[in-house]
């Protein structure tokens, strides 16, 4: 926000990214749209955003949000990036971007970043 109590331009940008997404999910729902993805659609999905670079910022972020989405709704949990597994994540990323053939990320992003929730179950440790 501005020393004018205006938002700032990235502000403005932000809020308009953020209108957008939530309106096409709430127009979605309000319509009665049930909507059934295929197997790979979560991870497909966050790899297609990621590299068509719909907004200028926040891509990957907006990506997540898509497949978290979809992985909640369907019970496969979260995903997330572990934090010991970020550079082989990037090299991957920038594989897919280069080359449009996402078969390496997605076997990635299923076998190590898809975390099933422990609801409901005791620590064994």
């Amino acid at each position: 926000m501005t020393a004018h109590g205006r938002l700032s331009l990235e502000d403005n940008i932000f809020l308009a990214k953020r209108n957008l997404v939530d309106s096409i999910w709430k127009e979605a729902r309000l319509e009665g749209i049930a909507v059934t993805y295929p197997q790979t659609a979560d991870v497909l999905a966050f790899a297609w955003t990621c590299r068509s670079q719909l907004f200028r910022d926040g891509n990957k972020r907006t990506a997540q949000l898509i497949a978290n989405d979809i992985l909640i709704h369907s019970g496969e949990g979260i995903l997330a990036v572990p934090i010991d597994s970020q550079d082989e994540f990037f090299g991957l990323l920038v594989a897919f971007y280069e080359s449009n053939i996402p078969d390496e990320l997605i076997s990635f992003l299923r076998e190590k970043c898809i975390e099933k929730p422990a609801i409901g179950k005791a620590d064994t440790c």
